[in-house]
């Protein structure tokens, strides 16, 4: 959702830490790519590996 300009979350207070985290790993050039490509997908699961390709190499400490 970075990728489609939204600036504001709202999550529980407990995942506050890793969500911001996650947020200021990720470069917006590279999520308005990551959109750019989820639109050519047909099927949710390409999105979803799209989605965790870019999760992995901008914060994977985070999903291990």
């Amino acid at each position: 959702i970075v990728g489609l300009g939204v600036d504001e979350l709202s999550v529980a207070a407990v995942q506050l830490p890793w969500i911001k985290h996650a947020v200021q790993q990720l470069r917006f050039s590279d999520c308005q790519a990551l959109v750019e490509e989820a639109w050519k997908k047909d099927t949710a699961e390409e999105i979803a590996k799209l989605c965790r390709e870019l999760a992995l190499q901008s914060y994977g400490e985070l999903l291990t």
